[in-house]
């Protein structure tokens, strides 16, 4: 209730006497495999590039955009190419990456590297580009 700010929530279990837990703190791991930029499509949505920036403190960059071949359809300006943009930070746990994003709640998803594409929850395929 109070990463996601909800002021009434959280006076209704203080009425009731309830105490935050401390703050989870997740270990880093850092996969020095993953480290660099990765870029690629969401399966069924070749109209939208997903970009991710692995760093090795334990952050992370994503957005995704309209491709520019999907704008084209669009009078030039009236569509903000930009979907989505995240930051915050990562780790993984076996094949689970957690990311911590800032200003939101915590997100995991299934992972896997499979011949230098990786793989997250079975239907975003990226390839490493730097």
């Amino acid at each position: 209730a109070t990463r996601s700010g909800k002021k009434s929530i959280i006076a209704l279990l203080e009425s009731k006497g309830a105490k935050p837990d401390a703050p989870i703190a997740m270990k880093p791991v850092i996969i020095d495999a993953l480290i660099g930029t990765w870029k690629g499509f969401h399966d069924g949505l070749p109209q939208a590039l997903y970009t991710v920036v692995f760093k090795k403190d334990g952050t992370f960059d994503f957005n995704s955009q309209f491709t520019p071949e999907y704008l084209k359809q669009y009078p030039a300006g009236s569509i903000n190419p930009i979907i989505a943009a995240q930051k915050g930070t990562y780790t993984f746990n076996n094949d689970i990456m957690i990311w911590n994003l800032v200003g939101a709640a915590p997100t995991s998803m299934k992972w896997k590297l499979e011949n230098n594409v990786l793989i997250i929850d079975n239907k975003i395929r990226l390839k490493k580009i730097k």
